[in-house]
């Protein structure tokens, strides 16, 4: 990412003297932008490694592991038929 910014500031730094008076605001814009996105992305690696431990499991995992009684609101604890429903449990 450290590679994708220098070479956008770069071209920012390029296009710089060539942008014409009426069009400095939004080439201003264009910079604040980038620096928002950075900023966004500075955050999201920051949190990142703060939710590595976390267990994420999902209805459909739980399900194909035959463990589907865990889902709250799952078809197949509702109706001792629910493999008849297309829920199919592997052993």
């Amino acid at each position: 990412m450290a590679t994708s910014e220098t070479a956008a500031r770069n071209a920012l730094d390029t296009l710089r003297p060539l942008v014409q008076p009426a069009a400095q605001a939004r080439f201003g814009a264009a910079v604040a932008a980038l620096d928002r996105f950075m900023a966004l992305n500075a955050q999201i690696i920051a949190l990142v490694p703060r939710n590595t431990n976390v267990a994420v499991r999902s209805p459909c995992h739980l399900i194909r592991n035959g463990r589907s009684s865990q889902v709250r609101g799952d078809p197949a604890r509702a109706s001792p038929r629910a493999g008849q429903a297309g829920i199919q449990r592997q052993a």
